[in-house]
């Protein structure tokens, strides 16, 4: 992903974020080498409109988070390189075109808007995401990351708009629903795996990735083993 973007280089942003009455629209920027701590990016809005934070043809290079949390923004176009810090989580953020590469810290990805939505604001925002999804031509481009840990809960995005290393970023299927709490534990795969394949399944969802993490190669080499596994079993498409 090439863009033409203005660079800004090695600030430090504490407790920032949030906004009364208004929202962040951040274009054509390229952040680098900047800290970021307890800070909240998507928490904003303007009362009786649709407009939320967000970033469209910027880059974040080599940035470091601390404490941090992401709401629901919407991110266009944008790449992120080499992202470190304690894990981060995206709750209903929306993506468009964003590629993720490097080391990247741990990160989850939510389909809610909130650790505990209403019944109102969750299916609002399921809304808003089916809408958004149904033109974007791919969300997430993780091919290329690195990963500590990573996950995609809750039906953040559907998984047919991620690009992924095929060979390390796995699409798993509950095929038939033969998945149960039972099936799961007589697989001999390692913990991580049956953790992954157990949130699929209590979220009542069909499918899931399993991402091999590089950063931690133990595991990598064991999820791998995993892989093959499930894929004997009918589970990998």
């Amino acid at each position: 992903m090439h863009m033409h973007t203005d660079t800004v280089y090695g600030k430090k942003i504490k407790a920032q974020g949030r906004r009364f009455l208004s929202t962040y629209d951040i274009s054509g920027i390229t952040i680098e080498k900047w800290k970021f701590e307890n800070c909240a990016f998507g928490y904003n809005s303007i009362p009786f409109s649709k407009k939320r934070d967000s970033i469209r043809n910027s880059e974040l290079i080599d940035c470091k988070l601390s404490k941090c949390l992401m709401g629901p923004a919407e991110i266009h176009t944008t790449r992120i390189c080499d992202l470190s810090g304690d894990m981060l989580i995206c709750w209903g953020t929306l993506f468009d075109q964003v590629v993720l590469e490097g080391k990247i810290s741990p990160l989850i990805l939510h389909g809610l808007p909130n650790s505990n939505p209403d019944v109102t604001i969750k299916e609002a925002h399921h809304s808003k995401a089916k809408n958004f999804y149904a033109v974007v031509p791919w969300a997430l481009d993780i091919s290329e990351a690195k990963f500590e840990d990573f996950s995609i809960r809750t039906g953040a995005i559907p998984l047919s708009l991620v690009r992924r290393d095929i060979n390390s970023q796995f699409l798993v299927r509950n095929v038939e629903e033969r998945l149960s709490r039972s099936n799961i534990d007589a697989l001999p795969v390692s913990r991580y795996t049956k953790v992954v394949l157990e949130i699929m399944t209590d979220e009542g969802l069909d499918e899931t990735l399993l991402v091999a993490p590089k950063l931690d190669k133990p595991l990598y080499s064991q999820v791998l083993h995993d892989a093959e596994v499930l894929a004997k079993n009918g589970l990998l498409v």
